[in-house]
């Protein structure tokens, strides 16, 4: 859930009902703060779960039933992949199980840094090894691709873009399982 700077800015309707989840209750306690400061007829709650759990039954999988048996409209993973550790395609089956939890007209939306197949500039270069080195993040190896593809198997409308160093994307449709 990071900060929760993109909620804070997101226009959301007055019946919005929004479910933070992330591994860090200190991540989810600011978001939702922030959420809540700027959006107070928001009806927010807050889950630690982790996306890359293969394991439906693990504590920490995130399931519809442990979501309360909610289907999502929306789902977002802004500038979250490039902090997950393991490579690209660990990251995106993550973000293939996500579809299960989507409404059929809904979306799974995200960006992230690519380390490979963009030009980093030496100071965004530099800041990115540097980041990699201290284990913030994980994305030397992330290319357009490895993220892409999967979405491709797992949704039948998969739109990207790459802008700089950071993949934009956005699929809908998920297939059935």
């Amino acid at each position: 859930m990071g900060t929760g700077y993109y909620l804070e800015h997101a226009p959301l309707p007055e019946s919005s009902a929004v479910t933070l989840v992330d591994l860090n209750q200190n991540c989810l306690d600011a978001a939702s703060q922030r959420l809540l400061a700027a959006h107070p007829h928001v009806a927010a709650s807050d889950v630690v779960g982790d996306f890359l759990e293969p394991d439906a039954k693990a504590a920490l999988a995130i399931t519809e039933s442990r979501l309360g048996g909610t289907k999502f409209d929306a789902i977002s993973c802004m500038f979250l992949l490039h902090c997950v550790p393991g490579p690209a395609q660990r990251k995106a089956e993550g973000l293939q199980r996500l579809a299960a939890l989507l409404k059929d007209d809904g979306v799974l939306f995200g960006t992230t840094i690519l380390g490979k197949g963009v030009q980093h500039n030496m100071f965004g270069g530099a800041l990115m090894k540097a980041y990699n080195n201290a284990g913030s993040f994980d994305n030397l190896e992330d290319d357009a691709e490895g993220i892409v593809q999967p979405l491709r198997e797992t949704f039948a409308d998969v739109k990207f873009e790459v802008v700089g160093t950071v993949l934009l994307f956005e699929a809908r449709k998920p297939r059935s399982a």
